[in-house]
């Protein structure tokens, strides 16, 4: 069986960077009706998307550790 804890430093950093991910996502989806370009708009689109599943990843590491703990 796989160790999955983690230690307090590497919660916090995982924190850290769920956060991280959740400020610039937050910051896109504001900006996102603001611009006029269909391609950028694509972007910010995928950019999102991919924020989503990242926090969604992050949410799922502390839940697992914190179940082995």
């Amino acid at each position: 069986m796989q160790n999955t804890a983690l230690g307090t430093h590497e919660t916090l950093e995982v924190h850290e960077l769920m956060n991280f991910k959740n400020t610039c996502m937050t910051k896109t989806a504001s900006m996102y009706n603001l611009v006029s370009c269909e391609e950028l708009k694509r972007l910010m689109e995928t950019d999102i998307q991919n924020s989503v599943q990242a926090i969604s990843d992050y949410k799922e590491i502390l839940s697992r550790a914190q179940q082995n703990i």
